[in-house]
């Protein structure tokens, strides 16, 4: 998931618990900016998703599997995963757990399943738009292509562009 969209998701999940209403930051272009700097819950989405692209490429043990495309070819990557964990590498359950695997499913499920509900929002890519001014996008891009320089990893950021 390009950290565009993990800095909404981790604002989002990011308030006081699961049942509070109350914001660390409400103001989001401050949390994107503490996002960027790795100063967030989870530290720095770059040394994370570089340090983990990484090993996977010099060990066979890791999958790298890119949110976008999981989401933009479910049954393929599903398969993948299958094939990688060598665990329902049949074409009739990566089918159903493809179909299981969508929004609507999730969310239609989520009670019994255990999944909590405020965490299952509306799946998708590219939302961020919403949320990010131009000058917020620039910065982004700018911390991005410094950070990423050179590491060979792309992420498709939607309407046709890839960095």
């Amino acid at each position: 998931m390009p950290e565009r969209s993990l800095s909404l998701t981790s604002k989002k999940q990011t308030p006081g618990g699961e049942d509070s209403t109350d914001e660390v930051c409400p103001n989001f272009d401050e949390f994107a900016k503490l996002f960027l700097a790795g100063k967030c819950e989870c530290g720095s989405w770059f040394e994370h998703t570089l340090e983990w692209y990484a090993a996977s490429l010099v060990d066979d043990d890791i999958l790298f599997i890119k949110y976008e495309d999981l989401y933009y070819d479910p049954k393929k990557h599903i398969g993948m995963v299958a094939k990688f964990s060598n665990t329902g590498n049949d074409p009739e359950t990566i089918l159903k757990t493809t179909e299981n695997s969508s929004m609507g499913k999730v969310k239609a499920n989520s009670a019994q399943s255990g999944v909590y509900a405020g965490n299952v929002r509306s799946g998708g890519s590219g939302k961020w738009r919403k949320m990010f001014s131009e000058e917020l996008s620039a910065l982004f891009d700018r911390v991005y292509q410094d950070r990423m320089l050179g590491s060979g990893l792309e992420f498709d950021f939607g309407e046709g562009v890839i960095m």
